[in-house]
């Protein structure tokens, strides 16, 4: 049988074996994708040359072609039965299997194909065309139309990380909320419905780390336990407008910002059912709809960002204004280190023009680094030590590392300490939340079954394909460190090892996980 790799650009060669071969020529993930008589369809990355990163089990009868569609992440393969798949390449989940009507199609005989059945088009394509998949059989081709966007996976709204309970808590646009060991990658629970339809907007935490707080597009806000994921409270909405942030201040009292354009506060320690107190004198402050709020109770203050660029800091004893600010900001972080409230230096982070900085995080309480995520998916860790403690200065700080973390903008970049190491979580509005090194090297994505471990400072990758026994299990030890890769972000090598290695698994992997329904 007769076998076509498609390589990068141009590249194109005949080999001769028993497999179909086609390779995604993307900067940000090289993968090799092949199928066979053993039915199984199989992804390989540069990488990792001790194996094949994913397995994906399902075909009934020898796989004839594979391909790779970018634009919704997603893999196609046809076996001979007339039996075409397709599979999601993040999550290596089977999201629909067709079984193709060929007229030439008898019960009990083995149709007849070509050596490579698929002719995917793809763009550049004439206008107004479709991007489609050809797939012959005999004398026949059937014309299937594909989408131009990645489906089946809600998008990552908000994200936060519990250094208490070592995990991330994730929501997403469906109303989902996902909780993964960070130690681990997998999932200790789901909870499913957790505002009805309504998309959630932002979380955080309480002061014990024990109960999580969720906001929603519709309004509404509520408390959950990170034990058991019960709905512990309901917190009356303000107006039914959208909540954008949230925050936890000293005494149990939960802050509330939205598009009501002030300032609401609950006490969570009352009843199941929580009324909005709103004392703070904040009517009229903003003018804008209310984006972000981050307390700093060393100082005793709170500040809050509007969307017109105005920033306010309150305090928090007499809950009243007490400076304004004029800079646009989406998203707000207080370094524990100030000794005073007045800008101190200012920079453009994005590599790009006309991006944004929807995240920062820094490692409080040293902070020494700061981390921002842009909306064009890329990370970028700042050396803050020594930047901007005299002196107002208008300069970049020290860029130790930069690099691309996702290809779709970021919900959530946050530092964190684990073992030792500084490590940033990542979430995207693409559906995945990954883990890093500050050095940037990935560690892995969340969701994938036995993905890593974590072990005085090291990390042991674990790679388990469907049908494995333990004994069959390889495990690998790496060590968290990489050479720059500040040159336009990581290598292409450490992209596929994100996508690719840390897909240890071909089902959900969260099997041992709760799944609740609010």
């Amino acid at each position: 049988m007769s076998v076509r790799v498609t390589v990068t650009e141009d590249a194109e060669c005949e080999l001769k074996n028993k497999l179909s071969v086609n390779r995604w020529p993307l900067a940000s993930l090289q993968l090799m994708v092949t199928g066979g008589c053993d039915r199984a369809v199989r992804l390989w990355a540069r990488y990792v040359t001790s194996g094949p990163v994913a397995t994906l089990r399902g075909h009934r009868a020898t796989v004839l072609d594979v391909a790779v569609y970018r634009p919704a992440g997603q893999i196609l393969s046809y076996s001979r039965d007339a039996e075409l798949k397709v599979w999601d390449i993040s999550t290596h989940r089977c999201l629909k299997t067709l079984r193709l009507p060929f007229p030439c199609l008898q019960p009990g005989h083995i149709p007849e194909h070509g050596g490579f059945p698929f002719l995917l088009l793809r763009p550049p394509l004439p206008q107004a065309t479709q991007p489609h998949l050809l797939v012959a059989c005999k004398d026949y081709l059937a014309v299937l139309q594909l989408s131009e966007t990645r489906r089946g996976v809600a998008a990552l709204t908000c994200a936060l990380y519990n250094p208490t309970l070592k995990e991330v808590a994730a929501g997403r646009a469906d109303s989902s909320v996902s909780l993964w060991d960070v130690t681990t990658g997998r999932r200790r629970l789901h909870i499913l419905n957790a505002h009805g339809e309504a998309e959630l907007t932002c979380m955080t935490l309480d002061s014990s780390h024990r109960r999580l707080i969720t906001g929603a597009r519709n309004g509404t806000i509520k408390v959950w336990s990170l034990l058991n994921g019960l709905n512990l409270h309901k917190l009356e909405p303000v107006a039914g407008s959208e909540v954008s942030a949230l925050t936890c201040v000293p005494g149990s009292k939960v802050l509330a910002v939205g598009w009501s354009q002030r300032i609401a506060q609950y006490d969570v320690t009352a009843d199941l059912k929580v009324k909005a107190d709103m004392s703070w004198k904040s009517r009229g402050v903003h003018r804008a709809d209310v984006l972000a709020v981050c307390p700093c109770p060393a100082l005793g203050v709170v500040a809050t960002a509007s969307y017109d660029g105005e920033i306010v800091v309150w305090r928090l004893d007499v809950q009243g204004p007490l400076l304004h600010l004029r800079r646009q900001s989406l998203q707000l972080v207080f370094c524990l280190g100030l000794k005073r409230l007045f800008p101190a230096g200012r920079f453009y982070a994005p590599e790009e023009p006309g991006r944004c900085v929807p995240c920062l995080s820094s490692d409080q309480p040293e902070n020494a680094v700061l981390v921002s995520g842009s909306t064009a998916g890329r990370l970028q860790v700042w050396d803050i030590s020594r930047y901007a403690l005299d002196t107002l200065v208008k300069i970049n700080p020290n860029a130790a590392r930069s690099w691309t973390a996702h290809e779709a903008p970021l919900a959530c970049a946050e530092v964190l300490e684990l073992s030792e190491r500084l490590l940033v979580f990542t979430a995207s509005v693409d559906g995945s939340a990954g883990l890093w090194t500050a050095s940037g090297v990935p560690v892995g994505l969340f969701g994938r079954q036995d993905a890593w471990i974590f072990s005085s400072g090291y990390y042991i990758f674990r790679q388990n394909n469907a049908g494995d026994s333990a004994e069959e299990m390889t495990q690998r030890e790496v060590k968290g460190h990489v050479s720059d890769s500040t040159d336009h972000g990581q290598t292409s090598q450490e992209k596929c090892f994100l996508q690719g290695k840390c897909s240890a698994s071909l089902h959900a992997a969260d099997t041992h996980s709760h799944t609740l329904t609010a």
